[in-house]
């Protein structure tokens, strides 16, 4: 999911709400219906990004790329989030910080 935001630039909440409908991998983006303020835009995949939903694809379970072991959508991530921070040992990080590395033209 980190290295997915990192190379989207995808708010938390439109990540989570990735449906695989929304993928588009033979034009190579994503589609976000809802974004803020209800707009609609596609999203560019970079390599990186198109590999790492590749390899979540074929684990898919559900509409939902980003889902719990029923096939539901995750809904909070904090903890696993704090963890992941944790483990790399990384303070004073949000997940909106991901976002901000994101660059566009």
């Amino acid at each position: 999911m980190v290295i997915i935001d990192l190379h989207t630039g995808l708010r938390k909440s439109e990540l989570l709400n990735l449906k695989k409908t929304d993928i588009l991998l033979d034009r190579n983006v994503l589609r976000v219906e809802d974004g803020k303020g209800g707009d609609s835009r596609t999203v560019s995949l970079s390599d990186t990004a198109k590999a790492e939903i590749i390899t979540l694809l074929e684990k898919q379970r559900g509409d939902y790329l980003f889902h719990d072991k029923y096939g539901r959508p995750l809904e909070n991530i904090k903890k696993s989030f704090g963890s992941a921070l944790k483990r790399a040992r990384l303070e004073d990080v949000r997940f909106h910080d991901l976002r901000r590395t994101f660059g566009t033209d």
